[in-house]
C-alpha cells in the first residue's frame, strides 16, 4: 500500500493469517483511508517457475547454509538434500 499524496510506502505493522489476506488487506486500507479495488488479483500474473532438476545439490546445499537461521527460528523442516 502507498500514500495516494505522495507515493511513499505505508509502513506494515500487522501481521494477518494468509488464508484470510484478502480481509486483512482490506484492514489495512481502511485503517489508513485508502480506497481497496472490489476484487484483488489472487497470486501472480504469470508463473515465475523453473525446473528445480536443473539446480544441483551443491546449490541446494548452499542455500540451505545461507538460511539456516531461517529454517531454525520459523521451525521449517529441512529439505532432504541438507
Amino acid at each position: 500500500l502507498v500514500d495516494g499524496n505522495n507515493g511513499q510506502p505505508f509502513p506494515v505493522s500487522s501481521l494477518y493469517d494468509a488464508s484470510e489476506a484478502d480481509e486483512g488487506w482490506r484492514h489495512i486500507a481502511d485503517g489508513r483511508g485508502v480506497k481497496m479495488p472490489n476484487e484483488l488479483m489472487v497470486g501472480r500474473k504469470s508463473s515465475r517457475r523453473f525446473n528445480l532438476s536443473m539446480v544441483s545439490d551443491a546449490t541446494k546445499q548452499k542455500i540451505c547454509r545461507i538460511l539456516a537461521l531461517d529454517y531454525c527460528c520459523l521451525n521449517i523442516e529441512l529439505p532432504a538434500v541438507c
